[in-house]
Protein backbone atom coordinates (compact mmCIF):
# COMPACT_ATOMS: atom_id res chain seq x y z
CA UNK A 1 0.00 0.00 0.00
CA UNK A 2 1.20 3.58 -0.41
CA UNK A 3 -0.42 7.02 1.22
CA UNK A 4 0.59 10.14 -0.10
CA UNK A 5 3.02 8.56 -1.90
CA UNK A 6 5.36 6.99 1.14
CA UNK A 7 5.04 3.40 0.71
CA UNK A 8 4.66 2.20 4.54
CA UNK A 9 5.84 -1.87 3.33
CA UNK A 10 4.26 -4.73 3.03
CA UNK A 11 0.73 -4.65 4.24
CA UNK A 12 0.44 -8.40 4.14
CA UNK A 13 1.86 -11.92 2.61
CA UNK A 14 -0.94 -13.81 2.61
CA UNK A 15 -3.02 -12.21 -0.18
CA UNK A 16 -4.71 -14.39 -2.82
CA UNK A 17 -3.80 -14.00 -6.68
CA UNK A 18 -7.77 -12.94 -7.51
CA UNK A 19 -8.98 -9.89 -5.56
CA UNK A 20 -10.85 -6.71 -5.97
CA UNK A 21 -9.92 -3.27 -5.13
CA UNK A 22 -12.08 -2.00 -1.81
CA UNK A 23 -12.78 1.30 -0.49
CA UNK A 24 -14.99 2.10 2.11
CA UNK A 25 -16.28 5.49 1.90
CA UNK A 26 -17.25 6.43 5.33
CA UNK A 27 -16.98 9.29 7.87
CA UNK A 28 -15.13 12.57 7.14
CA UNK A 29 -14.76 10.31 3.02
CA UNK A 30 -17.63 12.08 1.09
CA UNK A 31 -16.12 11.12 -3.12
CA UNK A 32 -13.08 9.96 -4.62
CA UNK A 33 -12.05 8.86 -7.55
CA UNK A 34 -9.87 5.93 -9.41
CA UNK A 35 -6.32 6.91 -10.72
CA UNK A 36 -5.48 5.22 -13.49
CA UNK A 37 -1.60 5.06 -13.44
CA UNK A 38 -0.10 4.24 -16.56
CA UNK A 39 2.01 1.05 -15.74
CA UNK A 40 3.29 -1.28 -18.44
CA UNK A 41 0.44 -3.70 -18.68
CA UNK A 42 -1.82 -0.32 -18.91
CA UNK A 43 0.08 1.11 -21.57
CA UNK A 44 -0.29 -2.41 -23.87
CA UNK A 45 -4.38 -2.28 -23.02
CA UNK A 46 -4.18 1.01 -24.00
CA UNK A 47 -2.22 0.46 -27.43
CA UNK A 48 -4.64 -2.92 -27.83
CA UNK A 49 -7.49 -0.51 -27.75
CA UNK A 50 -6.24 2.09 -30.23
CA UNK A 51 -5.37 -0.67 -32.53
CA UNK A 52 -8.51 -1.96 -32.52
CA UNK A 53 -10.38 1.33 -32.95
CA UNK A 54 -8.41 1.62 -35.97
CA UNK A 55 -9.34 -1.58 -37.33
CA UNK A 56 -12.40 -1.86 -39.53
CA UNK A 57 -14.96 -3.06 -37.24
CA UNK A 58 -14.45 0.13 -35.42
CA UNK A 59 -17.02 1.31 -36.49
CA UNK A 60 -19.83 -0.76 -34.89
CA UNK A 61 -18.14 -0.17 -31.67
CA UNK A 62 -20.68 1.80 -29.53
CA UNK A 63 -18.45 5.12 -28.43
CA UNK A 64 -20.13 5.21 -25.32
CA UNK A 65 -18.99 1.57 -24.01
CA UNK A 66 -16.10 1.81 -21.44
CA UNK A 67 -12.95 -0.85 -22.34
CA UNK A 68 -13.64 -3.98 -20.34
CA UNK A 69 -10.15 -3.72 -18.84
CA UNK A 70 -10.50 -0.14 -17.59
CA UNK A 71 -10.51 -0.32 -13.84
CA UNK A 72 -13.93 1.77 -12.36
CA UNK A 73 -15.87 1.38 -9.63
CA UNK A 74 -18.74 -1.85 -9.67
CA UNK A 75 -22.33 -0.73 -10.14
CA UNK A 76 -22.84 -3.29 -6.79
CA UNK A 77 -21.75 -0.47 -4.07
CA UNK A 78 -23.12 0.34 -0.65
CA UNK A 79 -26.44 1.75 0.46
CA UNK A 80 -25.68 5.32 0.59
CA UNK A 81 -23.25 5.25 -2.13
CA UNK A 82 -23.58 6.44 -5.86
CA UNK A 83 -21.13 5.52 -8.39
CA UNK A 84 -21.05 8.03 -10.88
CA UNK A 85 -18.39 9.83 -14.06
CA UNK A 86 -18.94 6.51 -16.08
CA UNK A 87 -17.88 4.54 -12.72
CA UNK A 88 -14.83 6.55 -12.43
CA UNK A 89 -16.06 8.10 -8.97
CA UNK A 90 -17.83 7.07 -5.78
CA UNK A 91 -19.29 9.15 -3.84
CA UNK A 92 -21.79 9.19 -0.42
CA UNK A 93 -24.60 11.94 -1.56
CA UNK A 94 -26.17 12.32 1.58
CA UNK A 95 -22.60 12.29 3.90
CA UNK A 96 -23.26 14.58 6.40
CA UNK A 97 -26.76 12.31 7.29
CA UNK A 98 -25.21 8.80 7.36
CA UNK A 99 -21.53 8.02 8.59
CA UNK A 100 -21.60 4.19 6.91
CA UNK A 101 -22.99 2.41 3.88
CA UNK A 102 -20.52 3.80 1.50
CA UNK A 103 -18.55 0.44 0.26
CA UNK A 104 -17.61 0.50 -3.48
CA UNK A 105 -15.27 -2.26 -5.23
CA UNK A 106 -13.59 -2.59 -8.32
CA UNK A 107 -15.45 -3.77 -11.06
CA UNK A 108 -12.77 -6.80 -11.88
CA UNK A 109 -10.24 -8.36 -10.04
CA UNK A 110 -7.10 -6.48 -10.00
CA UNK A 111 -3.90 -8.02 -12.47
CA UNK A 112 -0.76 -8.47 -11.16
CA UNK A 113 1.44 -5.94 -10.00
CA UNK A 114 -1.81 -3.23 -11.31
CA UNK A 115 -1.95 -0.77 -8.60
CA UNK A 116 -5.08 0.63 -7.34
CA UNK A 117 -5.12 4.03 -6.72
CA UNK A 118 -7.77 6.14 -5.45
CA UNK A 119 -7.70 9.93 -5.18
CA UNK A 120 -10.22 12.10 -2.40
CA UNK A 121 -12.36 14.57 -4.17
CA UNK A 122 -14.07 15.79 -1.12
CA UNK A 123 -14.49 15.73 2.78
CA UNK A 124 -16.66 16.91 5.32
CA UNK A 125 -16.01 17.45 8.58
CA UNK A 126 -19.33 16.31 10.70
CA UNK A 127 -17.65 13.19 11.84
CA UNK A 128 -14.49 11.30 12.84
CA UNK A 129 -12.76 8.74 11.21
CA UNK A 130 -12.25 8.29 7.48
CA UNK A 131 -11.30 6.31 4.35
CA UNK A 132 -10.48 2.71 4.44
CA UNK A 133 -9.09 0.76 1.30
CA UNK A 134 -8.11 -2.69 0.37
CA UNK A 135 -8.53 -6.05 -1.21
CA UNK A 136 -10.96 -8.70 -1.06
CA UNK A 137 -11.92 -11.92 -2.64
CA UNK A 138 -15.28 -11.53 -2.87
CA UNK A 139 -17.07 -10.74 -6.20
CA UNK A 140 -19.01 -7.85 -6.03
CA UNK A 141 -21.43 -9.11 -8.51
CA UNK A 142 -22.67 -11.45 -5.91
CA UNK A 143 -21.65 -9.85 -2.26
CA UNK A 144 -24.56 -8.31 0.07
CA UNK A 145 -22.42 -5.79 1.25
CA UNK A 146 -21.68 -4.61 5.01
CA UNK A 147 -22.16 -1.13 6.52
CA UNK A 148 -18.10 -1.43 6.56
CA UNK A 149 -15.66 -3.45 5.18
CA UNK A 150 -14.75 -3.77 8.30
CA UNK A 151 -17.22 -5.89 9.73
CA UNK A 152 -16.73 -8.88 6.66
CA UNK A 153 -15.13 -11.80 8.19
CA UNK A 154 -13.87 -13.45 5.10
CA UNK A 155 -11.22 -13.13 2.09
CA UNK A 156 -10.87 -9.09 3.06
CA UNK A 157 -7.63 -7.36 3.97
CA UNK A 158 -8.36 -3.32 4.81
CA UNK A 159 -6.12 -0.36 5.91
CA UNK A 160 -8.02 1.52 8.46
CA UNK A 161 -6.84 4.40 10.22
CA UNK A 162 -3.46 3.95 10.87
CA UNK A 163 -3.57 0.15 10.79
CA UNK A 164 -4.38 -3.39 9.00
CA UNK A 165 -7.50 -5.47 9.40
CA UNK A 166 -8.01 -9.03 7.97
CA UNK A 167 -11.20 -10.24 8.08
CA UNK A 168 -12.24 -8.09 10.67
CA UNK A 169 -9.15 -8.66 13.01
CA UNK A 170 -6.19 -6.38 13.03
CA UNK A 171 -3.26 -7.82 12.01
CA UNK A 172 -0.63 -4.82 12.03
CA UNK A 173 -1.16 -1.65 14.18
CA UNK A 174 0.62 1.90 13.68
CA UNK A 175 1.17 1.05 9.67
CA UNK A 176 2.35 3.98 7.73
CA UNK A 177 0.34 7.47 7.73
CA UNK A 178 -3.16 7.85 8.89
CA UNK A 179 -6.09 7.54 6.49
CA UNK A 180 -8.07 9.93 9.14
CA UNK A 181 -5.76 12.56 8.36
CA UNK A 182 -6.05 12.62 4.76
CA UNK A 183 -7.05 15.76 3.43
CA UNK A 184 -8.38 16.34 0.12
CA UNK A 185 -6.68 15.65 -2.84
CA UNK A 186 -4.69 12.84 -1.17
CA UNK A 187 -3.75 9.48 -2.98
CA UNK A 188 -4.10 6.18 -1.42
Amino acid sequence: MMVCASPPGVASCQTPPVVYGVVDLYGMAVKVTIVHNHNHADRLRRNNAILRARSPDAGRQNAQTPDPGQLLFHANCGQKASIISGGRSALRPHATDDFNHGVVLSNRPLHNNEVFQVRIDKMVDKWAGSIEIGVTTHNPAYLQLPSTMTNLRSGTWMMTGNGVMHNGTTILDEYGHNLDRLKVRSRI
